[in-house]
């Protein structure tokens, strides 16, 4: 998923990446991320771990690959920071992206 080039107030503000759970997927997240209390009015992302979902598949599993996935995304959205948030899996994720490169990410 891309960022909406949409409302200006939402370009002004960090995206939001979403990251799932173990075997979940992007879109589980879906119905989750369209709450205003957890969105707000940022872009939201939602993200395939490797070996999830539409997200090529890898004989490496660990969660510092897995971060520097996260930190690639980033790089293909052209985003120097972002805010994180991860279900199960995907908060190991997020935690080894913020550990791994924490000048990426906000929060």
């Amino acid at each position: 998923s891309g960022i909406p080039p949409s409302e200006s107030k939402k370009k002004k503000k960090l995206p939001l990446i979403v990251v799932h759970g173990l075997l979940g997927s992007g879109p589980n997240m879906r119905q989750f991320t369209l709450n205003p209390s957890i969105s707000g009015d940022r872009p939201v992302v939602r993200v395939d771990l490797r070996n999830h979902g539409s997200s090529p598949h890898s004989e490496v599993m660990s969660t510092e690959a897995m971060a520097h996935d996260l930190i690639k995304l980033l790089d293909d959205l052209d985003l120097e920071k972002a805010l994180f948030l991860g279900h199960s899996l995907g908060g190991r994720a997020a935690m080894a992206t913020a550990l791994l490169h924490p000048s990426r990410v906000k929060a």
